[in-house]
């Protein structure tokens, strides 16, 4: 009789130890899961990828991400009387292409610089004006510094001030740098060196933004939507595009946070999640170019261009670009001005590089609009620049700069981590000090 209730306590009280014992051990089940399904992601995607640090990649893509959305130009875009558009001043979150943002000033005049661009000559000092699109200013920014710590060492800089001057924009392509110069040199600039880094731009925006529109092949990119900034239509696109643009931005900086940026399941989301809004932002740009208006409009069109084949539409933009180095080279010839041009590479023409796993990704995946331009342009400006140099120009072929270079190089298609600016800076200090020596010696 006694033992019956004893025993009925004792079962109450394993019942009642056992409640937390498994709440505990569901948890460490949950826990031991969580920990091999993060070391499994890690491990398929480090074989699928072919790297160990595949992390790291995504990290960096992401905070690329973030640089380029706080730095983008809106669907509706300003515009500039002589150069078509620049920046706009004062001050924001810009800066080069290495994945990082630069808390910079925008000057005035509307170059990404915290100096005017109308600079002085004096015997003691050197002013190096850098052109071209955002390649250019990514170089101004991440680059400049070894070009003058290179150049400073040489006879012809010792002692000297080297002043640095953007006058490079995102999206720039011929003639827009032409007419900066014409522009800044009428406003009472000096410069003793122009640098133009370019050639990616005039290959492909004017296929992937303008020719839908029948935009003049001469006109700057998307210049439908800087001219074209009121009404429905418009209204529309714009805030489709922002709200996937803010969607893009809030996943960028949430799983940025601690912990999700260690987690190998979260930053794997977020690659996929990402990559689904890109394309639809993609999609988006494509429906608003393909919607525009059938009435003939002279402020987008200008005086019009037909082509009767890719050929012709590809041997009218690069003599654009040609005629405009030409032009370039002429003007700063009489003003004393040495002209040096460069025509950047990029990760989608073959032979560019030894790609890592994520380069060869994006040379396969991203940027699939600028591909045609790529294959159709570049031959033809490789050809042409051959000519400018065979003229007499300062012209150098970048395009196989990163031969034997088997690091991470580009963040994207055609834009660089600091280990490529600093390949391009060692080159463009290679081909200045190259015409300042033989100056030297012809005298």
């Amino acid at each position: 009789m006694t033992d019956r209730p004893t025993a009925e306590a004792s079962n109450r009280t394993r019942r009642h130890i056992g409640r937390p014992r498994r709440l505990l051990f569901s948890a460490t089940y949950l826990l031991l899961l969580y920990l091999v399904t993060e070391l499994l992601v890690f491990v398929i995607y480090g074989v699928y990828s072919g790297r160990i640090d595949w992390m790291d990649s995504i990290g960096r893509e992401r905070s690329d991400l973030l640089h380029k959305l706080a730095t983008r130009e809106s669907l509706v875009l300003q515009v500039h009387p002589f150069v078509g558009y620049t920046e706009v001043p004062p001050k924001g979150a810009c800066g080069g292409t290495d994945g990082k943002l630069h808390d910079c000033v925008v000057s005035r005049y509307g170059y990404v610089d915290e100096k005017s661009p109308i600079q002085s000559r004096s015997p003691g000092k050197v002013i190096v004006g850098i052109m071209g699109g955002s390649v250019a200013c990514g170089f101004y920014l991440d680059g400049t510094k070894r070009l003058g710590e290179a150049l400073s060492k040489a006879p012809a800089f010792a002692g000297k001030e080297i002043v640095f001057v953007d006058i490079a924009v995102s999206g720039y392509k011929q003639p827009q740098q032409l007419m900066t110069l014409n522009y800044l040199l009428t406003l009472g600039a000096e410069f003793d060196v122009i640098v133009n880094i370019d050639g990616f731009n005039d290959a492909v925006l004017y296929e992937a933004e303008n020719l839908g529109n029948r935009v003049f092949p001469a006109f700057p990119r998307s210049w439908h939507s800087r001219v074209s900034t009121s009404g429905p239509r418009v209204a529309r696109y714009v805030g489709r595009l922002e709200h996937q643009v803010e969607t893009r931005e809030d996943m960028a900086r949430g799983y940025s946070r601690l912990p999700w940026r260690y987690s190998p399941l979260c930053n794997l989301l977020w690659w996929i999640f990402d990559s689904r809004a890109e394309i639809r932002m993609i999609e988006l740009q494509d429906e608003y170019r393909k919607d525009a208006p059938s009435t003939p409009n002279y402020a987008v069109e200008g005086p019009g261009a037909t082509f009767t084949s890719r050929a012709e539409l590809y041997q009218q933009l690069v003599s654009i670009w040609k005629n405009s180095s030409i032009q370039l080279d002429k003007l700063c010839a009489a003003n004393g001005i040495r002209y040096f041009h460069f025509l950047q590479p990029n990760l989608v023409l073959s032979g560019s590089k030894p790609l890592t796993a994520d380069e060869r990704f994006m040379a396969d995946h991203r940027d699939e609009m600028y591909r045609p331009g790529i294959r159709d342009g570049y031959p033809l400006m490789i050809r042409e620049g051959r000519d400018l140099k065979a003229r007499g120009e300062r012209f150098t072929d970048l395009t196989r700069m990163f031969d034997g270079h088997a690091e991470p190089v580009y963040c994207d298609i055609c834009h660089f981590y600091q280990a490529g600016n600093d390949v391009m800076a060692d080159r463009v200090a290679e081909a200045i000090l190259d015409d300042y020596r033989t100056a030297a010696k012809d005298r």
